[in-house]
């Protein structure tokens, strides 16, 4: 924890940079919306960050008719292992 705060300290860190826009406050009496200054002479302050919001689930890519769907990523829906052990194949399945 002690090595985390220094590098946080170092580099100048807010709780938007480390947690998203969704921080209010933090125990450590560092604001939300404060921007990150430099600490040491000479240093910049850090610019900011593109692309680190999150990531989309995508869109559905298979389902079963009775409304279910599964976008293909991640572990296989109950529903999905069930048609396939009934004989249906994947490609019967996809959303066309």
């Amino acid at each position: 924890m002690a090595r985390i705060r220094e590098a946080i300290d170092h580099y100048g860190l807010t709780p938007e940079e480390l947690f998203g826009s969704a921080v209010k406050s933090t125990a450590r009496g560092r604001r939300a919306g404060k921007a990150a200054t430099a600490t040491k002479p000479g240093r910049k302050a850090a610019g900011k960050r593109v692309g680190t919001g999150r990531a989309s689930m995508g869109s559905p890519k298979y389902h079963d008719g009775a409304g279910r769907t599964w976008t293909g990523v991640g572990k296989r829906p109950n529903w999905f292992k069930d048609a396939l052990a009934a004989g249906k194949k994947a490609e019967d399945l996809l959303i066309r």
